[in-house]
């Protein structure tokens, strides 16, 4: 069974797979991160769910009479929870390490079975160069697309909204139910 596997290349298909599914994973979570930095600009007005989510809890601290005092600490909280499909933002953002790990270890599995079956030196050395290739491409957009920079940009437009605006707004509209509980 070894042996078909490998000489069908189902490992090179299996190591094309993974960094594909590197790449879909890395346009997901940039997708995302733009979409909610772009709501968050326009955070009066928006419909998305996190952005109204947020709304409603300062809106609920207020009505209670409490007041957040770390808004970056709060936004950040609800942004690390945010959920797209089965994962959080933050899963998303960390699945492409999971991605070139299993890359390396296909890649290096590959090369010490051939190795010790004493094939070629080139039959050794193509999948193992093709996973270190691959794992590279992955590193690279990662650290190019810098998904903890973005975070910090989203908590940041989201937290001088709710301290700059939703603050104020709210104080005001329930200044006399300061310490009363409806």
């Amino acid at each position: 069974m070894k042996d078909w596997f490998l000489s069908q290349g189902l490992s090179l298909y299996v190591e094309i797979v993974l960094l594909m599914a590197g790449l879909v994973t890395l346009w997901i979570t940039g997708r995302n991160y733009k979409r909610l930095i772009r709501e968050a600009d326009s955070m009066g007005t928006s419909e998305h769910r996190l952005v109204k989510h947020i709304k409603l809890k300062v809106t609920g601290y207020f009505k209670i009479g409490m007041h957040p005092e770390d808004t970056r600490a709060m936004v950040g909280r609800y942004i690390k929870k945010y959920r797209i499909g089965p994962m959080s933002l933050h899963g998303w953002s960390r699945l492409p390490y999971l991605f070139m790990t299993a890359l390396l270890a296909v890649g290096g599995g590959n090369f010490i079975y051939r190795w010790t079956k004493g094939e070629s030196l080139y039959q050794v050395f193509v999948l193992l160069t093709t996973a270190i290739l691959g794992t590279w491409i992955l590193l690279g957009l990662t650290r190019f697309m810098d998904f903890e920079s973005r975070e910090n940009v989203l908590i940041h437009s989201i937290s001088d909204y709710v301290s700059n605006y939703l603050n104020q707004k709210l104080a005001f509209e329930y200044k006399e139910q300061a310490g009363k509980v409806p």
